[in-house]
Parts: C-alpha cells; structure tokens; sequence
C-alpha cells in the first residue's frame, strides 16, 4: 500500500467515514458506525463461566448478557477452572452463530509501540528496513522485560531511543493498572476500549507522508491536533477543516471510488471486471475479460492489484476464492499468483495462499477483523438493499452537503416515505442531532410548513 497522503475524516449523524488517499486514489477506507462499532480489541476483567474439554476451550463471562470464547491454546496462564477471573482482550467479534473469541495474550497499543503481555521479545513492523531495524533493537533490548515484549511501529523510526523507552515504560504501567483493578474489582468488568475508528486511522496513518488531514468536524479537528502534539513528532501534517477553506479534494472522483466499494461490480481499467459476492461462508471473487481482449495473462494480473486493493477496502476475511479467467499454462498461473501475493504484501492483516484448486480456482485466507463494509450498510450480504439506517443517513448526508452549499434555512429533505417514517420513530436522534447542525428544522413532503414550534428554531 502507498504512504498515505490525505487522510479525509467525514462525519454525519450516525456515521463517521474515513478515506485514506495517495494521489487522489482511494487506499483505505472504514465506516464507523457507533451503534455497529467492533469490539475488537477491548479489554475485560472477565470470569470463566464453563469449560468444555470437548471443544478445548472455555466460555467467560464479559458482561450485559455477552459471552466471550476462549480457546485453551490462547490461555497462557496454564489450565483454568470455573469461577476462575484474568484479564482478556477480544480478537474477533460475534459474526453468525459465532460467539466473541477472545484471547489472554493482550497487546496494549501506543504510537512507536504495541506491547505485547506475556510475549516477550521484539518483533518489527515490515515497514522497517534492515538498517533501522538493527538500531532500534541494539537500543531497545536492555529496556525490554523479559515477561513483556513488544512490536515497534514503522514511527519508531524517526523517534530517540529514551522517547521509545519511555513509551514502553508508560505502556507496561498502564497494564499494571489493569492488572490492580482486576485484582480488586468484580469481574466482569470492562477495562479498556480502543480509540474510536477516526482517531486510530490518524494513528495508523500518520507519518512524514501524510501531508494534510480534512476533518468536517471542528471538535474532532481539536482532537486529532491535540493528539498529533502528544505524540511529539516534528511533522506537522497541515489540519483543514472541511467547508472552512479550499481542500483541494476532488469530491466527486472520491465518491465514485466510494460507490464501487458499495457495489458487487467493478470495471478494470483495461475493460475486465471483478465480481465480489459475500457468504456467511466464504467471499467468491469472479473474474471476467469483459470488453478486455488482451488475453486472460494480462487481465488476470490486472485483476490481481484490485482484487488486493478491494479487499482491503471492502473488510473482507475469511476464505477467499478467487475465479481467475482459465489460464493454460502454468508459468501464467504463477505469475498471477506471484502478482497477487505482491499486492496483499502491505496488508497489515494476516492472509494465507493456498494456491490454485485442481478445479482451477484459486484459494486464500484473511484475518477477519469486524464487519465488511457491506454487512455494516445493508441487511443481506449476498444482495446490496441498503438497510433502513443505512438509507436514512445518506438522505440526512445529501442535506448537510446541500446545506453547505446553499447555505439558509428552510432545508428539505429528499427520501421515500419508509425513510421518513424511520426518522420520525426509531431513527428520531439521527433527525435531531441533523436539525441540531442545520440550526432549523427539516421538511419533507407532508410537513412543508412550519409549526409554531419549528419557528422558534429559525
């Protein structure tokens, strides 16, 4: 993946989205929707409900009627009993008939380093080069516990060694207290929850690349300022509030980027197609020459980097089968093959390639990590209607850009009446919180005048 230079951080009621850009070209991209967050990475004081030597695991108890599983080979604490309590951290939310997995092994994440409790040694991103890595580890090793060790981020490497100590020693405190209070307080008990989507992107994204973040929220703005200070870095990547000032952000390409990660669909440059259908049992991923009489080789290959890209853009895990266009000779199988582990090398999630099936299709493996985009918008992940929420943020969306716009009350709302009646009942805060923004009340068909009530607004 190319260093990110834009990052665009744009919120509406009920939904936070974050576009990670090189060069005008959509690289990242996740949907924060409160209500539908992962859990992944949270950290519980949590008690053993049931063990079952059958499956080699144990049930725990995380609190408010949730249950976490906890495989034997993740407990590093030797055999464990009911009753027994000990700290947790999620790897994997609750999808299907599957429960929260969990895990005893916590990593504790910081900006040069993520420590890992109970694994000790040091570990190094792939973005560090054999040069920067030596260093860090000839200053590092004496800092380190020998029960506790840690993975450097690509940011150490601009960073002194007594400001990545220090860090360390600031993280192995913080997992000290949660050990004090789990020691003293009564499990279940929720211990840590990860930054929000937005703030952990600035994170993950941040680097002498990135040249400008666009935020069109000024509270959120404040914070990612006051968390790029903390980190102490002397890059400053210039912070513009969207709306505010010229951010230079070709809008309409964006969102036709954004749009083929909401459809099954996608168009190679050269005329071929990817088809994506997600199962609750696998992702399929069909590959078509379309217009493309190149040959299957060169579409192949070309489909191979967006296949990569989409996956990454789209949160797919899982099994993965890939039906490449037939190839007859097997030095073009492994250049595509050669070519698709290429493009999935900078993914930060853990993927495995089996290769191609004796029936020609070619099989992998993705870390899951919280929902796809697709379970988060619609209600069935084989087709794409859009669920209700999902239907009733985007009209409230479409306001607040034409509100900014042509800015001056009365503002109307363009959405069937199923929207409508959602955002009068169910959906009533994402309503409230919108005409909180516009500073007036919405109007839609039906309600085209305003109350003495709605007057008061204006």
């Amino acid at each position: 993946m190319p260093a990110i230079d834009t990052l665009i951080i744009d919120s509406v009621p009920g939904e936070t989205r974050v576009c990670a850009i090189k060069r005008d070209r959509l690289y990242g991209f996740t949907l924060d929707r409160p209500e539908q967050r992962s859990r992944i990475d949270q950290i519980f004081c949590a008690r053993v409900l049931t063990v079952d030597d059958r499956l080699a695991a144990a049930f725990v108890d995380l609190g408010n009627g949730s249950s976490g599983y906890l495989p034997v080979k993740d407990i590093v604490h030797g055999k464990v009993r009911e009753g027994d309590g000990f700290i947790l951290q999620v790897t994997r939310d609750a999808a299907e008939d599957k429960s929260v997995k969990v895990t005893t092994r916590v990593t504790v994440g910081g900006f040069y380093l993520v420590l890992t409790a109970h694994s000790p040694g040091l570990r190094f991103s792939r973005k560090i080069n054999k040069t920067d890595r030596a260093r860090l580890q000839h200053s590092l090793e004496p800092a380190i516990s020998p029960q506790h060790g840690c993975i450097v981020r690509s940011n150490a490497q601009s960073a002194t060694p007594e400001a990545i100590a220090g860090e360390y020693q600031g993280l192995l405190s913080r997992w000290q207290q949660f050990k004090d209070t789990c020691k003293t307080a009564s499990a279940p008990k929720l211990l840590f929850v990860p930054p929000v989507p937005a703030m952990a992107q600035v994170r993950d994204y941040f680097s002498p690349d990135l040249k400008r973040i666009v935020c069109n929220d000024a509270g959120q703005l404040n914070d990612i300022r006051q968390m790029i200070a903390a980190f102490d870095s002397p890059h400053q990547p210039e912070l513009i509030l969207s709306g505010m000032a010229s951010d230079g952000v070709d809008r309409d390409a964006l969102n036709d980027q954004i749009d083929s990660i909401m459809s099954d669909h996608v168009t190679l440059p050269s005329g071929g197609s990817v088809i994506f259908s997600e199962t609750p049992a696998l992702v399929a991923i069909d590959v078509n020459s379309a217009s493309d009489n190149r040959g299957p080789r060169a579409t192949n290959l070309e489909a191979a980097a967006e296949i990569a890209r989409q996956t990454r853009l789209r949160h797919l895990g899982g099994q993965i089968i890939i039906d490449f266009i037939t190839m007859k000779k097997a030095k073009d199988r492994d250049d595509v093959e050669t070519a698709l582990k290429k493009a999935f090398r900078p993914d930060p999630l853990k993927t495995f390639f089996a290769g191609f099936s004796n029936l020609g299709l070619y099989e992998m493996t993705r870390k899951r990590a919280g929902k796809s985009i697709h379970e988060l918008l619609s209600t069935d992940r084989a087709e794409i209607p859009f669920s209700m929420r999902t239907k009733a943020i985007n009209a409230l969306r479409d306001v607040l850009i034409n509100a900014r716009a042509r800015p001056g009350a009365p503002y109307r709302i363009d959405a069937g009446d199923d929207v409508i009646d959602a955002l009068q009942n169910r959906l009533k805060p994402l309503l409230q919180e919108t005409e909180a923004l516009l500073g007036a009340p919405l109007l839609w068909p039906g309600k085209d005048t305003l109350t003495a009530k709605d007057k008061d607004h204006e």
